[in-house]
């Protein structure tokens, strides 16, 4: 099950991001409050403006105002105003506040409508029966706590206003140096400009910026100075990348030597094949060999997010690695005649937003959550087709597996009742409660699997006594022998099952052209002195003896019939992790985009004097997940750039 919006094809997309998570005071602070740095803290000093009475536009109600105020919404509680002021406070400082006097007045006749019952309940307002209190929160960096003063209290009972007319408190805060304020780095001047506004002592403290530990800049693998070619690959094969494809169709220089040529997979240099008539030069009819897969999921079949994997090839630097050969000539050993193959079928329909709804609004994964199959009511039964080609006998049995979960939960228990048929035979009948997940196995009776098309029938009895009966399917598998047949000259193979510690002859059939080659996928390999046979009409088969000392998967093609990757693409160099880059506003686009985000960035330097960065998200993929279609790469990114970017 993918377990997030997966498989897209293409997205594009504009995400503005500003550095820095703020939460404001009113600028009309400056008006309210007035401060005096004291020995151990400040003493603030707060002036009520003239009181008014005014009909919310919005709420409409008539409530009390007054200049540099705001209402801090809470069902059920009276419409009242409150002021609030912003103190830069170095971290874990603890300081506590001390009210030293105040002028008040009450106010008679006077009737204050409540906030509606019907408000959203997750506003917080911070609330409390003192006149005021604190919160923290950090601006770039810059540790600062807001205290929100109420200066205005109702008493429903005698219809009367508590009116704070003018207070005086004290922050006292537990740090010797407390003017000295650590941050993580220089402020930019758009982020100084913005504390100047919003932080009322801070012409009281001095900013010291942490020493930046020692990071590197470069990934092992890339060099942005290089110049790199992408292979994208979605299937299990051996691929082959001509000079046409390089040269003439790409512009790569026509000098360049082949014992350069190096591909990585994720940062890691994999071994290659190079068919050269000059080792130290590559001309036309040149061409290079490697092993591909398709991008699979970490933890499941399928990746979150795409199937295509991405190969980076380099001509540049050292010498790359090669893939050795390793002499199987046939001589023998017990003959393999069969292997266990797991067939995994899976097909994503309908996306389930996890048990709880109200989880579709957060980006985290909500239990159950991902691309299902089907879903299954109770009294529904659905039939599936699933193949087993190239079937024959074996000592292990054959068996069946099926990922259940419930959606639904229950009084009852258990509350989930299914029963499974493979080719109308019962080979399971089971139950289970709530929103658990079933893991159905089962041995197939010998002769129940046949060759070709199989059907799967999974039926949910609805016999629980459960109001509410639902689950999902997510996937299923065969297990069974198979022959050692080729189809369509491809043969992906694996060593006999519970074959360790012998020597073991191989006779891969049904390959329609003999220039067949073999790899070891287990040890990085080519198979070499294979005999390579014709039998039948068109038909060829290779052989070789293998020392099994683990379990070995062996990958056969025709050479003639291999394939070129899915797209072959110059990679435009990109340098995101360089020491130098540096922004306070950073606008991530697609390519189509790159020209309006642009003039995006232009109006913000020039109208907020804020540094820019835009980004394609190409390059970002590029440098934080490899090339391969990644959303959390932007989260990485953005992590890094707001860690070691200069801004």
């Amino acid at each position: 099950m993918r377990t997030n919006i997966g498989k897209f094809t293409k997205i594009i997309f504009l995400l503005i991001f500003i550095l820095g998570s703020i939460v404001q005071s009113s600028p009309a602070s400056e008006k309210l409050f007035t401060l005096e740095k004291i020995q151990n803290g400040y003493r603030v000093h707060f002036k009520l403006p003239p009181l008014r009475f005014e009909v919310n536009p919005n709420l409409r109600r008539r409530i009390p105002f007054f200049n540099g105020g705001h209402l801090l919404p809470q069902p059920g509680k009276p419409m009242l105003p409150a002021a609030a002021v912003s103190l830069i406070i170095p971290r874990n400082s603890n300081p506590t506040i001390h009210i030293l006097q105040k002028t008040t007045e009450e106010l008679s006749n006077i009737t204050i409508p409540s906030f509606p019952d019907t408000l959203v309940s997750t506003v917080k307002t911070g609330l409390t029966s003192g006149p005021v209190q604190d919160t923290k929160a950090e601006w770039f960096g810059v540790p600062v706590q807001t205290f929100k003063v109420y200066p205005l209290g109702y008493d429903s009972l005698r219809h009367t206003l508590r009116v704070i007319k003018e207070m005086v408190f004290e922050v006292k805060i537990n740090a010797a140096n407390f003017t000295i304020v650590p941050v993580p780095r220089p402020l930019s001047q758009a982020q100084v400009n913005l504390l100047k506004v919003e932080a009322l002592n801070f012409n009281q403290v001095y900013f010291q910026t942490r020493p930046k530990p020692l990071r590197k800049v470069l990934s092992g693998w890339y060099n942005p100075n290089f110049q790199y070619v992408k292979f994208y690959v979605s299937t299990q094969n051996i691929f082959r990348v001509t000079y046409r494809d390089l040269v003439d169709s790409l512009g790569l220089p026509s000098n360049m030597n082949p014992e350069k040529f190096k591909i990585f997979y994720k940062g890691r240099q994999i071994p290659i094949e190079v068919m050269t008539q000059d080792s130290s030069r590559f001309q036309p009819g040149d061409g290079l060999r490697f092993y591909g897969d398709w991008n699979r999921g970490e933890h499941e079949f399928y990746d979150l997010y795409t199937d295509t994997s991405v190969y980076w090839f380099s001509y540049q630097g050292g010498k790359g690695e090669r893939l050795p050969l390793k002499n199987v000539a046939p001589h023998g050993g017990f003959t393999a005649k069969s292997f266990y193959r797991k067939a995994h079928f899976e097909e994503d329909h309908i996306y389930y937003f996890g048990d709880n709804d109200l989880s579709i609004f957060s980006s985290g994964v909500s239990p159950g959550e991902g691309w299902i199959w089907e879903r299954i009511y109770a009294g529904d039964a659905y039939a599936y087709t699933v193949r087993a080609n190239n079937l024959t006998a074996g000592n292990w049995p054959d068996s069946l597996v099926i990922r259940l979960r419930g959606i639904t939960n229950d009084a009852q228990n258990p509350d989930h009742h299914i029963r499974i048929y493979l080719n109308e035979s019962r080979v399971g009948d089971f139950t289970f409660d709530g929103l658990q997940e079933y893991l159905f196995k089962a041995a197939i009776p010998e002769g129940l699997l046949k060759e070709g098309r199989n059907t799967v029938r999974i039926e949910s009895a609805g016999d629980t006594g459960a109001s509410r009966d639902a689950v999902y399917l997510d996937w299923m598998e065969l297990y069974y022998h198979r022959a050692y047949v080729a189809s369509g000259n491809f043969l992906l193979a694996q060593s006999p099952p519970g074959v360790k510690d012998s020597l073991v002859y191989f006779q891969f059939n049904n390959f329609h052209t003999p220039d067949i080659i073999v790899y070891d996928l287990t040890d990085s390999v080519r198979l070499d002195s294979l005999n390579i046979g014709a039998y039948g009409t068109d038909k060829y088969y290779v052989a070789f003896s293998d020392s099994i000392t683990k379990p070995k998967q062996y990958l056969a093609e025709a050479a003639s019939a291999l394939k070129k990757p899915d797209r072959i693409i110059l990679d435009r160099p990109s340098d995101l992790k360089s020491a130098q880059q540096g922004a306070d506003y950073i606008i991530i686009t697609a390519a189509p985009f790159i020209r309006q985000a642009e003039q995006l960035a232009s109006y913000r330097e020039s109208h907020n004097g804020f540094r820019t960065a835009v980004v394609d998200v190409q390059d970002i993929f590029d440098e934080f997940s490899y090339g391969i279609f990644s959303p959390p790469a932007i989260r990485d990114f953005l992590k890094y750039a707001y860690s070691n970017w200069e801004n």
